[in-house]
């Protein structure tokens, strides 16, 4: 099945104290840090799209927009979220949010779009390859 608008994907992690600003060192506070939100958050385009992409493809990060307005503490349950918004060719945009479970529903902790590029996969691997000589 080809990658259409309209595919979500999501998923659901706790957060842990190797989640937190101080364990990735992106801050100073035991709290949800931006970049596992952003890790969370690429796994749900991948959970969306996986099944339309093709084994000798790869389908690749390459710009990552999100507004991270809420923390979120060690032991709260977390969903991040994925939906294909527009496709061009290769060229896959995410409207992406992640979500705190708190015990009167859903508060936004995250939001923003992401951009995956579909690539064949030996291609991507030789180019890998290639920029790593000296």
């Amino acid at each position: 099945m080809p990658v259409i608008v309209g595919m979500s994907g999501e998923v659901t992690r706790t957060v842990t104290e190797n989640d937190t600003a101080v364990a990735l060192e992106s801050g100073t506070v035991e709290v949800l840090a931006t970049p596992r939100i952003i890790a969370w958050c690429e796994a749900a385009t991948m959970a969306a799209v996986g099944s339309g992409i093709r084994e000798v493809d790869v389908c690749v990060g390459t710009r990552i927009q999100i507004e991270h307005v809420q923390p979120s503490p060690v032991g709260q349950t977390v969903t991040a979220r994925a939906t294909v918004v527009a496709t061009d060719g290769r060229i896959i945009t995410f409207e992406i949010e992640a979500v705190r479970h708190d015990s009167d529903g859903e508060t936004l902790i995250a939001h923003g779009e992401i951009v995956r590029v579909i690539l064949n996969r030996e291609h991507f691997l030789e180019r890998a390859q290639a920029s790593g000589k000296a």
